[in-house]
């Protein structure tokens, strides 16, 4: 599990694998996509979704989950 909001104020979640939008309202959830075992999720100015999968920097797409390797960390991230 975890959290991140982006610059413009929209909050997002890594729930049992799955990347979520959560209402800041109401705390309600819409699952995006699938993204595995995730964590450290945190957002760049420019409201670029970064995180780590395994040893690997990635991006997310928040629209539809898919992930882009940035790079290797060379050690494992466990949240």
């Amino acid at each position: 599990f975890d959290i991140a909001i982006n610059p413009n104020g929209e909050m997002f979640s890594i729930i049992n694998g799955q990347l979520c939008s959560v209402n800041t309202t109401n705390a309600s959830t819409t699952v995006i996509g699938f993204v595995g075992g995730l964590n450290s999720l945190t957002f760049d100015a420019n409201g670029v979704m970064y995180s780590v999968d395994g040893t690997s920097l990635v991006t997310v797409d928040v629209n539809d989950a898919s992930k882009t390797v940035v790079g290797e960390l060379g050690v494992s991230s466990m949240g």
